[in-house]
């Protein structure tokens, strides 16, 4: 396969190089040139794989190459986290719902005992509602990103607290 795309590379390089010295080349010269840099094409790219692997980092910067293919490819960024995330999104989902159950009864019993009162009955729901939003997502963030080193809280046995996500980070 190399050797096919070098018969198309060589005189295309060569033409670029030197326009007017390749167009004036008669044809079994041009065929010899080709030949003598296929021969030696081996060893070249030989040389040109060995410095690549031991140059690596300084000509590939995987971290900015990661960071450009995600910024560009929406999907696949949408993928990535999703698939990372699975088990935290299924926390915040599961969270969110016993938080939304416990703070649904509390402003029951509350509407029961204040129903008499006119400003409770018109700022009840969107006061609990933004005060149930605003601390279920606060309360499940933290779970999930703190603390962010592992914090022993009994030896025997062993308890230790950390961030569901940053305790699955090498799984991840």
């Amino acid at each position: 396969a190399l050797m096919e795309i070098l018969k198309i590379l060589i005189p295309r390089v060569a033409a670029k190089q030197t326009p007017i010295g390749w167009a004036l080349l008669p044809e079994p010269m041009k065929a010899s040139l080709i030949e003598i840099a296929m021969a030696d094409s081996h060893a070249s790219v030989s040389a040109m794989i060995a410095d690549i692997n031991a140059n690596i980092e300084q000509l590939f910067d995987l971290t900015q190459f990661v960071s450009d293919a995600l910024r560009s490819d929406k999907e696949l960024l949408s993928n990535v986290f999703l698939e990372c995330g699975a088990k935290e999104l299924i926390f915040i989902r599961n969270f969110g719902a016993v938080m939304g159950l416990v703070f649904g009864v509390a402003q029951m019993v509350a509407n029961i005992y204040c129903a008499h009162n006119y400003w409770f009955q018109h700022l009840m729901l969107p006061v609990s509602g933004f005060l149930l939003g605003w601390l279920t997502n606060w309360i499940a963030l933290t779970l999930i990103f703190r603390p962010i080193e592992p914090w022993v809280l009994c030896k025997r046995p062993r308890i230790t607290l950390q961030g569901l996500f940053l305790r699955r980070q090498r799984e991840v």
